[in-house]
């Protein structure tokens, strides 16, 4: 896969073609401890951004993830993604992103929060599912 490294944004091109672009702290959220960086917010997402990104050309970041993650999930809507992209369950507080990916042909967007959660764009709304 080619990287390019642009400040905030980073971009990658996958053997088939296809193009995304992520964003770590899509939000500028103030809420992070002054001694995360942007380093340590792609750290904190692990494998998830490739789990996202590898598979067909034609897959969604949902199929995806179903394909390449074998630890068992499910995806659900109890979660709701608002217009800051804040993450937030029932009775539980809101949670900042750390990354988002966009596919750059299909416009799919996905979304990383810390302790494994996970929301993409699926036939115009989110979902969630926590990967383990």
């Amino acid at each position: 896969m080619g990287d390019t490294h642009t400040g905030l944004y980073f971009s990658a091109t996958t053997p088939n073609g296809m193009a995304f672009q992520a964003q770590p702290d899509p939000t500028g959220y103030d809420g992070f401890k002054d001694d995360v960086t942007e380093g340590s917010l792609i750290e904190a997402c692990g494998l998830i951004p490739t789990l996202m990104i590898d598979g067909d050309g034609a897959n969604t970041f949902r199929q995806n993830i179903d394909m390449n993650y074998k630890f068992g999930h499910e995806w659900g809507t109890t979660a709701i993604i608002n217009g800051d992209l804040m993450y937030q369950y029932p009775e539980d507080e809101p949670l900042p992103p750390l990354m988002l990916i966009e596919n750059l042909q299909t416009g799919e967007q996905g979304l990383i929060y810390s302790h494994g959660l996970v929301a993409v764009t699926d036939c115009g709304s989110w979902i969630t599912t926590k990967l383990d």
